[in-house]
């Protein structure tokens, strides 16, 4: 159906050296993303290294690419600054969106005491919203200023996480998956917009490459939000439970439930605080969530409003 709609094709050389470059930054830098948790970040000296070999690789990369006549990665597109506010704001919303999905299974299969499957029943209501509204926006975009599109995204998102940041350690399931329900209105809304506001002022021909690349930021940036999240939700656990040892008393006397051996009264109550101190982790996750998400909401009002209606761009 097609086929007489194609643009003539060109064959150009392949950049080698560029490929080669990118593929050493984006191993050295994942392996550093993966790793870094477990090796206690820049205290291990194979994170040391692959923080160099990732930033040399980079630095590299960048100048060969804007000196080479046929770039594996078109680096003028950051010349546009619709392209830059919108893959700079997409790249941060990704990441603490991914963050969020990171975070869901792992709280609720580790402290909640869910299975798998439940998690993913408590989890997958996001994608009913996110169906049913991706239509919409892709009508919308090109009626309606695409940065208020973008705004309302980011406030659904905002709203969600605020729901979570309410939760206690005695939520139900209802309370869990209707705030990923609202978190699913959000999404479509920041995607499917930023992608097509991103490209509206490039000239055709680096359309390909613009939205090529913002992908790709974008997919790093999920791999940084979901590294960073699970760094700072043991940390603050940890600092949480410190703070909660710390108020109490211990000159009072535990009493033990029925049917609980008075030794076992300390090995309980310390699961107790142990579920509190994940609790009050991820609400503070949540919260700073909920502000920084409507920071990112504001920062897309930078890029300029496109003169002619934007078009979907597939991603």
């Amino acid at each position: 159906m097609l086929r007489r709609r194609d643009t003539p094709t060109e064959r150009a050389p392949i950049d080698v050296v560029g490929l080669i470059l990118l593929v050493v930054f984006v191993s050295a830098f994942q392996t550093m993303i993966d790793k870094g948790r477990e090796l206690d970040w820049f205290s291990s000296s194979f994170i040391v290294w692959m923080a160099i070999t990732a930033f040399v690789a980079l630095v590299t990369l960048v100048i060969w690419e804007l000196t080479d006549d046929n770039p594996v990665l078109d680096l003028s597109v950051f010349r546009s600054r619709n392209w830059l506010v919108s893959t700079l704001t997409l790249g941060l919303m990704f990441g603490l969106f991914f963050g969020n999905i990171v975070l869901t299974p792992l709280w609720l299969q580790q402290m909640m005491g869910y299975t798998a499957t439940w998690a993913g029943f408590a989890t997958a209501p996001m994608g009913i919203l996110a169906v049913l509204t991706a239509p919409l926006v892709g009508r919308l975009m090109a009626r309606i200023d695409p940065r208020l599109i973008v705004t309302y995204g980011m406030t659904m998102l905002a709203v969600s996480f605020y729901m979570r940041a309410q939760l206690t350690a005695q939520a139900d399931y209802m309370s869990i998956a209707l705030a990923m329900f609202v978190l699913g209105a959000g999404v479509p809304a920041c995607l499917v917009t930023l992608t097509s506001l991103a490209v509206s002022d490039l000239p055709p021909e680096k359309i390909a490459g613009g939205a090529g690349l913002q992908n790709f930021i974008r997919v790093m940036a999920m791999a940084v939000g979901a590294s960073l999240t699970s760094t700072y939700w043991e940390n603050a656990t940890k600092q949480s439970r410190a703070n909660l040892v710390a108020i109490i008393d211990s000159a009072v006397a535990l009493p033990a439930p029925p049917g609980v051996l008075a030794e076992s009264r300390l090995a309980l109550f310390s699961k107790m605080v142990d579920a509190q101190s994940v609790m009050l982790a991820t609400n503070n996750f949540y919260a700073m969530a909920s502000g920084l998400i409507l920071v990112f909401a504001a920062a897309v009002w930078l890029a300029k409003r496109p003169t002619a209606p934007l078009k979907q761009v597939g991603h």
